[in-house]
């Protein structure tokens, strides 16, 4: 926990002093409470082992969603990264590790996770051809196109809080802030952002489009269809990874949508690793095309979801979900329209005893 108080205590001193030159919108937030903003649930299910060995959640209800990544077997296999040391031995483990946040805000610089610090400190670029002072892009809406900027926390909180001890199943690092869409010029120019998604040219028809319908009614039931990638469920195609979404029927629906595009971009930049299925064993590895499938996420602001709902027994989703299915009552004018987001990703790993490296 020191290092969550070494964090805190400058990033508070911040946003205490810090001053907005954006007067059109107010930066909101908080610092999310991780006993009672989000749920722990999502972590399940615990595979050890093998299905025998599955734990489905930590209060008696239905089993937490999951998906086959294709991981067969108990005991498992790595190779040494040196001589001098032998192969690792041990056991199949799976879960959901709870390390990625993410914001989506209407107002650059606005860090909703972190209290709704303003960062703003009146940058301005001519890469975006930006007249207020201090925004890098206006976040307001461009006729029905919404337009809103994103922040991706590395945020290792069941390393942070103990919840599993520091082992070779986890990514062993500190709290950090990733991205920023604010400082990444591809944010509002479709043009240069084709240049990391030229498929946007072939999977901008109306034949694409439609195939999209297959994802969304999978997404609703299970997990999205991978096959599909190039879809967002419900939403329809993710096309781009600017900060424009077309076509929303709502500020939750629109904010869900960035989760996947923000995803989607990291991972064809690089930043983000897979960490699933039989590669993702003996650690982390790249992945161009995001498996969609690996990811769930919550909403832990402006209301979180932190604990199972009645009807269904769950407290986050997979990507492409319908909102309308969780989302009702989760935002609300003025300070309920930015959000937080906690993300959790699918993890398989060759467990082995203890201490061994």
């Amino acid at each position: 926990m020191k290092k969550v108080f070494k964090f805190l205590i400058p990033a508070a001193a911040l946003c205490l002093s810090s001053v907005s030159f954006d007067s059109s919108a107010a930066c909101v937030g908080k610092f999310p409470n991780p006993i009672t903003d989000y749920c722990w649930d999502c972590i399940f299910p615990i595979v050890i082992g093998g299905p025998i060995g599955t734990i489905g959640n930590s209060w008696g209800g239905p089993t937490q969603e999951d998906y086959n990544s294709g991981v067969s077997g108990t005991l498992c296999t790595c190779p040494s990264n040196s001589p001098l040391v032998p192969p690792r031995a041990g056991i199949h483990v799976s879960f959901w590790s709870l390390d990625r946040q993410m914001d989506v805000t209407r107002t650059p610089y606005c860090m909703v996770s972190l209290g709704g610090t303003d960062l703003n400190i009146n940058i301005n670029t001519s890469l975006t051809g930006a007249d207020t002072p201090g925004n890098i892009q206006s976040s307001e809406a461009k006729g029905d196109v919404t337009f809103r900027q994103t922040h991706w926390y590395i945020s290792p909180w069941l390393v942070i809080m103990q919840v599993i001890l520091a082992d070779n199943c986890l990514s062993n690092v500190g709290f950090d802030v990733g991205y920023m869409s604010e400082v990444d010029p591809t944010t509002d120019d479709e043009a240069l952002d084709r240049m990391l998604n030229p498929e946007d040219y072939l999977l901008g028809g109306i034949i694409a489009d439609a195939t999209c319908v297959i994802d969304a009614v999978q997404a609703d039931i299970t997990f999205p269809n991978q096959m599909l990638w190039w879809c967002d469920g419900t939403n329809g195609p993710t096309g781009n990874t600017t900060g424009m979404a077309p076509n929303n029927y709502g500020a939750v629906q629109a904010s869900t949508r960035y989760i996947h595009k923000t995803a989607q971009k990291l991972f064809r930049l690089g930043t983000e690793s897979a960490a699933s299925g039989p590669n993702g064993m003996c650690g982390y590895f790249p992945q161009i095309i995001m498996d969609k499938r690996e990811w769930k996420y919550s909403m832990i602001y402006p209301v979180p979801q932190s604990h199972p709902d009645p009807v269904f027994g769950h407290c986050c989703q997979p990507l492409g979900r319908s909102t309308i299915l969780w989302g009702a009552g989760r935002s609300y004018p003025i300070q309920g329209e930015d959000f937080a987001y906690a993300l959790y990703r699918k993890r398989d790993c060759c467990q082995s005893a203890p201490g061994t490296p």
